[in-house]
């Protein structure tokens, strides 16, 4: 036989790559952005998903896609890979260049000239994830082939899919969108879709968790919306001018939706409620295919195309003025009205409202009011309050008795004592729109105007809206009306740039009025008008929200939300959060919600840290249980700076979170997979009266592999439901320095809890069964107070459980030593004296030494993660450290604790007694290595507090109470420390340039009492980035701060290099 030569073997070879193509065996995963664009990465949408499907997808992917028109001749193959958990988003190349009308004529766009009926984009993908498409637009082309549907989600599909803010187009037949997996999330929503045979088509039930929502279907050739009898959820759809607008809603729910026909009527829903049928709207230029809403339609929606979220933007007051609730404020913040006069809805005729179903009519004389001290904390120019920017919307009808005379629309004014003017939006008496501002208490003589340049026409026929912006940090003014008969803004915008302050000092203290501006007996200025939606923002927003405010003709999104400042819905479900440092704010923040930081929450790719403002948030709807992966990082919830933990348990200060709920479901549900930490602080958690309680505030559930701590909390209940309730086992739960009362049973632990969790020094009052429900279980209690709880019983079922140094009130023995499986220390029968218990100030004042035990509030546990040293100096104790650290010290002479008699102790059993000449010292070596000051250490931020009582032979000498200094190196021996000066003035140094320089702060009032008897707790701070010191001091027998704190921007950092031998 012959064998082939060698250049015919490389020829064969040749032949066989070119017919057996081995591109697959080297096919890289897709994963991360690409670009479709003519010059990009593709240059076809068929391209692009070719690849997913021949190369798989290996990550997150996105692909960017050019603001310019591409024209596709061929469909992709159907997709059938598995997205294993990724996110696949498809989007315009940035922000501005999303669809701003209906026409198929901006954004990203196609243009399909099919020859067959296959789809633009038909999903069958196996496997987890979520696949994002928004802001395209597509149209099939006239004379080609249209897709059985543009986009289809097949049966086997199994990830979740999200359309929104797309515009589709057909030709009289297929269908837009039809979906076809009923085991997935599907949410479509935002989006233009007309000219097909069936805008959307629902082939099965859809998921729970599925939504269509904000869709405007229009002018298909069989129904709008087809919900085939299948399980569904439909809110805001505008579907009109379809042959069916609705069809087949059985089994389907519905909410706000609207149609030309009566096929969206409440009765055809399985549950509907507010849906509007038979209504008349007017699109522009159907012909040319721009169908939008007009914005001067009576029942216009918002479309839903092209605006951008205003999430935060600090409501204060919504009056709808609907026929029903004409005085109800529905912003969540009660400044609802009182009438003077009696004050109807406009007629149900002609062009009576805007907003809704009818506006409010005022004859003259007559008005709204709310008195100043009833206006929620952040009113603009509420008496004694901080806010003082402004943002108005309203629509407003004048009419004819009010042409050419002074009326007012809004304020808060008193002109008549030239005494009470803090601002005023009003009409001049030649129909011009203007604001006004006081200053100087208020005076009106000294006030600013600005007054637009367009007059209104005041005949009772035409509406205006007007938007007013005040800036009090730069004096801006801005007023912009919009002329609902012309269809257009009045005029141009009146800018203006005031030069003083609003003055919310008035000494007169004028009501917050609408449809008049002071009332001294008479009616002046109260004038015959209509007015609609009047909305009052304490921020300062921009013309284009007062544009999108105005285009706001229904209520709310698919969650829920009021539109005018949710145009864009979960917009954060495309961008997980998993990682960095974000904000919960009332205004300007990341998050504006509780229930928005949750449900936004991924698995995480690093740490993650909340910081919460010091205001009250309201939160109505509690987050979805947490199920994300920590994967090893910490998850950090606390106060925006240390200075805004709570100072009490009155939930009034701090970040504090008012529940409003009407289900039952946790504040949070924590069941998060993976290791890591979970660690929440600082916050204060109250169940509003009347509202539904959740069965527990927090709920670490039986998954949950995370570690969970819980320190320096306020939760507050209404007599039901659990504070905090455990059935984890596996990780381990810190529960400490807590304040919990007012449940059913405070804390209940419903699993053995591991060798590390504890629960310590939490106070838990005023319980209707329990305090510590211990359920049998295993777990360690150090100093815990429970008091006033269940009938003698604040600890329940501990027989399994070690308790050290806990304490119960009268007549209650449940905490005895005997009670555990092992114990010592506990405190049975002991009364307590707390403040102002009637007004739910729950704080232990200082009760006799044997029972003193850290009521938990305020204050800092032994388990802290950053302490260094704790050094509670108890007789048989005297020099060791409890932290954990082995930072124990040794002893200069024969030092002895305290006698055991009189007020010789301020913590637990006792204290140290040094003599003169006498203290302890641990070296510099021994130290641990995160102990502030130790020598190279990275560790040069200090906090340090401690109990000192001077003696009597302390009197006029300069004293060393703590230090970091070694005396014998005099100018080189400076680090760190703390004494009381020959004026007995307490001093915090921090040493510098080798320890030869040394900065101090002095705190400004000297102790008073030196003569063995008089107990002080110093308190003193040192930030090394920004230099910042602070001393702060309490005067036991006073029972008061010593001053006020002493603080100071010290000369230079902390030198932990020093040039001498380290002192102790």
């Amino acid at each position: 036989m012959k064998l082939f030569g060698f250049k015919a073997l490389i020829f064969f070879l040749f032949i066989i790559g070119i017919i057996f193509p081995i591109k697959d065996v080297y096919a890289v995963p897709l994963s991360g952005t690409y670009t479709l664009a003519s010059s990009g990465d593709y240059t076809s949408w068929q391209a692009f998903w070719n690849d997913v499907q021949n190369e798989g997808i290996g990550g997150d992917v996105t692909l960017n896609i050019n603001n310019e028109e591409f024209a596709e001749t061929t469909a992709p193959a159907t997709i059938t890979q598995n997205l294993n958990g990724y996110t696949l988003h498809i989007k315009p190349s940035n922000d501005e260049s999303f669809p701003d009308s209906s026409d198929c004529n901006s954004g990203p766009r196609f243009l399909l000239n099919y020859s067959a009926t296959d789809e633009f984009l038909e999903l069958n993908m196996p496997g987890t994830g979520h696949v994002i498409i928004e802001g395209i637009s597509v149209k099939v082309n006239s004379g080609s082939t249209s897709p059985t549907q543009v986009i289809y989600n097949l049966n086997q599909h199994a990830s979740t899919v999200t359309i929104r803010r797309c515009v589709l187009k057909g030709q009289g037949d297929a269908r837009g969108i039809a979906i076809y997996n009923p085991d997935v999330i599907n949410k479509i929503y935002n989006n233009f879709i007309y000219g097909f045979d069936e805008g959307i088509s629902l082939l099965y039930d859809l998921s729970s968790s599925s939504f269509l929502s904000n869709n405007t279907v229009y002018g298909c050739n069989s129904y709008g919306i087809n919900a085939f009898n299948k399980p569904s959820t439909f809110k805001n759809n505008i579907c009109y001018n379809n042959t069916t607008d609705f069809n087949s809603l059985t089994n389907a729910t519905g909410y706000n939706n609207l149609s030309k026909d009566d096929t969206c009527s409440d009765a055809n829903w399985s549950t509907g409620s507010n849906n509007r049928p038979s209504k008349t709207l007017t699109f522009t230029n159907p012909g040319n295919d721009k169908l939008l809403l007009s914005s001067y339609d009576t029942d216009a929606i918002d479309k839903g195309i092209g605006h951008f979220s205003c999430i935060a933007c600090h409501f204060q007051a919504h009056y709808k003025l609907e026929p029903d609730n004409l005085t109800v404020d529905s912003s969540g913040n009660n400044n609802s009205l009182t009438a003077v006069g009696t004050i109807t809805s406009s007629p149900s005729s002609g062009d009576a409202w805007k907003v809704g179903d009818g506006a409010v009519h005022f004859d003259n004389g007559e008005w709204y009011y709310r008195s100043n001290g009833n206006l929620s904390a952040n009113f603009p120019g509420k008496s004694g309050g901080n806010n003082h920017n402004l943002t108005l919307g309203v629509w407003y009808r004048p009419a004819i008795s009010a042409n050419n005379t002074w009326a007012g629309i809004a304020g808060i004014w008193n002109g008549g004592t030239q005494a009470g003017a803090v601002w005023l939006v009003y009409k001049t008496n030649t129909n011009k729109v203007a604001f006004g501002k006081g200053w100087n208490e208020g005076s009106d003589v000294d006030a600013e105007y600005t007054s637009h340049d367009s007059a209104l026409t005041c005949d009772g026929a035409h509406w205006y809206y007007i938007g007013v912006i005040y800036n009090d940090t730069t004096g801006g003014v801005l007023i912009r009306i919009w002329d609902e008969t012309a269809g257009a803004i009045l005029g141009v915008d009146k800018v203006d740039t005031h030069t003083q302050k609003m003055d919310d000092t008035t000494p007169v203290i004028a009501d917050f009025r609408v449809n008049t501006y002071y009332y001294d007996g008479g009616s002046c200025c109260a004038k015959s008008s209509d007015m609609d939606d009047l909305r009052i923002y304490s921020d300062a927003l921009t013309a284009s929200y007062m544009d999108d405010l105005r285009n706001v003709r229904y209520e709310t999104d698919a969650f829920g939300n009021d539109r005018s400042y949710y145009f864009d819905i979960g917009a954060h479900e495309y961008y997980p959060l998993t990682s960095g440092t974000v904000t919960l704010k009332e205004s300007g923040g990341d998050y504006s919600s509780w229930r928005d930081f949750w449900n936004d929450l991924g698995a995480l790719t690093g740490d993650i840290t909340l910081l919460i403002d010091p205001v009250q948030f309201t939160e109505t709807t509690a987050p979805a249980a947490v199920t994300e992966n920590l994967n090893g990082y910490t998850l950090y919830i606390k106060p925006s700076s240390d200075e805004n933990f709570p100072t009490s348990s009155d939930c009034s200060d701090g970040p504090r979170f008012i529940t409003n709920y009407s289900a039952t479901d946790e504040f949070l549900d924590l069941n998060m997979a993976g290791t890591g930490n979970v660690i929440i602080e600082g916050i204060s958690v109250e169940v509003n009266s009347g509202s539904t309680t959740p069965t527990q505030i927090l709920y670490s559930h039986p998954q949950n592999t995370c570690n969970v701590t819980i320190k320096r909390c306020v939760f507050k209940g209404q007599q039901d439901g659990d504070g905090i309730k455990t059935s984890d086992v596996d990780p381990i739960q810190k529960f400490y320095n807590n304040f919990l009362y007012d449940f059913d049973d405070a804390v209940y632990i419903d699993v053995n809890l591991s060798a590390g969790s504890f629960l310590s020094a939490n106070t838990i009052y005023g319980c209707d069964n329990h305090g510590i429900d211990a359920n049998s279980k295993s777990g360690k209690f150090e100093n815990n107070i429970v008091y006033n709880c269940g009938i003698d019983s604040g600890f329940n079922s501990i027989g399994s459980a070690y308790g050290y140094n806990n304490l119960t009130g009268p007549d209650d023995n449940s905490c005895a030593d005997g009670n555990w499986v092992y114990a010592s220390g506990n405190l049975i029968d002991k009364t307590l004296t707390f403040t102002d218990a009637a007004n739910n100030v729950f704080f232990l004042q200082s009760p006799e030494c044997d029972d003193a035990i850290n009521a938990g509030i305020g204050d800092f546990s032994s388990y802290d993660d950053n302490l260094q040293a704790h050094y509670k100096l108890e007789p048989d104790n005297l020099t060791v450290d409890s932290s954990g650290n082995n930072n124990s010290l040794t002893a200069s002479g024969t030092i002895t604790s305290s006698p055991s008699s009189g007020d010789y102790c301020k913590v637990d059993d006792g204290s140290v007694h040094f003599d003169d000449n006498e203290y302890y010292y641990i070296n510099d070596g021994n130290l641990s290595s995160g102990f502030p000051g130790k020598q190279g250490s990275s560790n040069t931020t200090l906090s340090i507090c401690f109990w000192y009582r001077p003696g009597s032979s302390a009197a006029g000498q300069w004293t060393g109470l703590l230090s970091k200094y070694k005396s014998s190196d005099g100018d080189n021996g400076k680090v760190w420390m703390i004494q009381k000066s020959d004026v007995e003035k307490i001093r915090l140094y921090i040493g510098y340039n080798g320890g030869a320089g040394a900065d101090y702060v002095e705190f400004g009032t000297a102790l008073s009492n030196l003569d063995g008897n008089h107990w002080y707790h110093i308190g003193a701070s040192f930030n090394n980035s920004t230099k910042f010191a602070r001393l702060r001091i309490w005067d036991e027998t006073a029972s008061a701060l010593l001053g006020s704190d002493e603080t100071k921007i010290l000369a230079s950092s902390m030198d932990t290099s020093p040039s001498y031998t380290p002192p102790g």
